[in-house]
């Protein structure tokens, strides 16, 4: 009898397709995962920015603060100068901006607020009666105008909640009301 040795064409076209295949399910689940996670790096990375600027409150004794944009979907970090000519004017040397990133927007529609009832329309509310979209953190870390924060994707939520004490919380929204994240 005569043993043949090798590999045929049918089964390397069937390795090849079932590579294929594995290769698709890991790029469909990539984008799904990629997605997903982008709304949530963008409120983890507007917390970690919000605490910095408390810190360097603290440890340079001064007022700083956060302008949100929701038209550009940025935010810019700036000081408070105490000038004699104009008491409270910010720093506008000192400025530091960030925005969103891709696909993701200021404003959270046909959901409840954190507090209860709908949110802003912009997405942002803070207790500032001169500028509802700037947080301002004093010289001991405490924050003067509280509030909270909407952001989205279109599909997804989350939320910052800042309170008074400056600590800043993040929320999901898991289509029924909002889940505190650690």
């Amino acid at each position: 009898m005569y043993l043949r040795r090798g590999v045929t064409l049918i089964e390397i076209l069937a390795v090849i397709a079932i590579i294929g295949i594995i290769l698709g399910f890991s790029y469909w689940g990539g984008r799904t995962w990629i997605t997903r996670n982008r709304l949530k790096n963008a409120a983890y990375r507007m917390r970690a920015t919000i605490m910095d600027l408390r810190i360097r409150a603290v440890s340079a004794q001064m007022k700083t603060g956060i302008r949100f944009d929701p038209v550009t979907d940025s935010y810019t970090s700036f000081k408070i100068t105490e000038d004699t000519l104009n008491p409270g004017t910010y720093d506008t040397t000192s400025q530091v901006s960030e925005t969103l990133g891709a696909k993701i927007r200021f404003g959270a529609t046909a959901i409840q607020s954190i507090s209860g009832g709908s949110p802003p329309a912009d997405g942002i509310s803070f207790n500032n009666p001169s500028d509802d979209n700037v947080i301002i953190f004093n010289q001991f870390g405490a924050c003067e105008t509280p509030g909270e924060i909407y952001i989205t994707d279109g599909k997804d939520f989350y939320a910052l909640l800042i309170n008074s004490t400056g600590k800043v919380r993040v929320f999901k929204w898991t289509g029924s009301g909002w889940y505190e994240e650690e």
